[in-house]
């Protein structure tokens, strides 16, 4: 008798939601070197710039994530972490207006860990749906990269960068190696 297996999309749409609500339900949020990515973020949706000027009151909080350079304060990790959550950002602005609350006015008052997390656990949920996909006959993998490794420990906790990082090299080596998706 032969069997009938769902899609690929599917599969992989249903294992990355599945990923992505673990890690929304994640204990704690860790705000140390992604700390003015999403207010860059949020700078480059209403003012057109990365510079984090706005957020004088947070510097204390995170000293070493700030530089001064041509008049204007600045994230020392390279623009490239928030220009991607620039989507997600602008999209949770819009949401927030629909509901009477600003977005700004709330990240200038205090960090913005829920927004963090969301972004995180998105970018690195992703990542682990494309293992998924790349594996797709191995489940055990992809699950282990997702609960068992780094992944789940700091990337879907706050480390933006480091779930970019994971998602970014699972995209190149699908392209390059080609998705076995079909079957």
């Amino acid at each position: 008798m032969e069997t009938v297996r769902a899609p690929a999309w599917l599969e992989a749409g249903l294992f990355f939601f599945a990923v992505f609500c673990f890690y929304l339900a994640g204990p704690r949020v860790d705000s140390r070197d992604p700390h003015f990515v999403i207010p860059a973020a949020v700078s480059m949706v209403r003012h057109g710039d990365a510079n984090i000027d706005e957020y004088r009151d947070q510097f204390p909080q995170a000293y070493w994530a700030v530089e001064t350079a041509r008049g204007h304060f600045w994230n020392v990790y390279p623009p490239g972490v928030p220009m991607l959550v620039v989507p997600m950002v602008w999209a949770a602005d819009k949401a927030y207006a629909v509901f009477g609350r600003d977005l700004e006015a709330m990240t200038l008052q205090w960090p913005p860990l829920v927004l963090e997390l969301v972004c995180s656990s998105l970018i690195t949920a992703l990542a682990a749906g494309l293992l998924f996909v790349y594996l797709r006959t191995r489940l055990p993998l992809a699950g282990l990269f997702a609960v068992g490794t780094a992944a789940c420990s700091s990337a879907s906790r706050g480390g933006i960068s480091t779930g970019r990082r994971c998602c970014f090299w699972l995209a190149r080596s699908c392209c390059m190696r080609g998705f076995r998706g079909e079957g």
